[in-house]
């Protein structure tokens, strides 16, 4: 039962694993929340606020080598609307090794996933549902995963923060409606 609790946190809000700052940068910016996700906004809070360490750690062992870095061959974007086929193709793409794509755990962890802590890895693995709640596409955590959710964890400037917001600040709004579309 607190399995489920706890994926459905992270499924339903994917800035769980976000930086602290960029989570309350959101809250500040939209401070209202129903009385009904108070308990998800808090445990988000938690969350994040224990990611905390790992980022330092991570920044500290490898920033010389993302410094270093170049990248050599131009990247492909898949650029379309929802719901257009995007996610296949960008999974059709992945199975080519001539290709590389952002992971479920890389993009609901962009601050410490190099660091490749086992234990947090799996917990997240298993806090994740089989498949995605719109389309029923099945999800892992080794899957493709969209660039988006990482840059919602890492920056304020990603529509999920909106959607995010919007879902709590919002009684009044049919969830189940809202999810066909996206």
């Amino acid at each position: 039962m607190m399995m489920n609790k706890f994926r459905f946190v992270l499924t339903q809000q994917p800035l769980a694993l976000s930086s602290f700052q960029n989570w309350l940068k959101l809250i500040i910016k939209h401070p209202t929340i129903n009385f009904k996700y108070i308990p998800r906004a808090l445990l988000v809070s938690f969350l994040t606020f224990l990611t905390i360490p790992l980022k330092i750690v991570e920044h500290i062992r490898f920033r010389e080598q993302i410094k270093n870095i170049a990248i050599t061959q131009e990247p492909i974007f898949i650029l379309g609307h929802w719901r257009s086929g995007t996610t296949h193709l960008h999974n059709l793409m992945s199975m080519d090794e001539n290709f590389g794509y952002v992971s479920t755990f890389q993009g609901f962890a962009p601050g410490f996933f190099l660091s490749k802590g086992k234990f947090i890895k799996t917990l997240v693995g298993l806090m994740l549902p089989h498949t995605r709640p719109m389309d029923k596409v099945q999800i892992s955590i080794d899957y493709p995963q969209e660039e988006e959710f990482a840059l919602a964890n890492i920056s304020p400037l990603s529509f999920y923060q909106s959607i995010a917001a919007y879902s709590w600040e919002n009684t009044n709004h049919d969830r189940k409606k809202e999810e066909r579309y996206l």
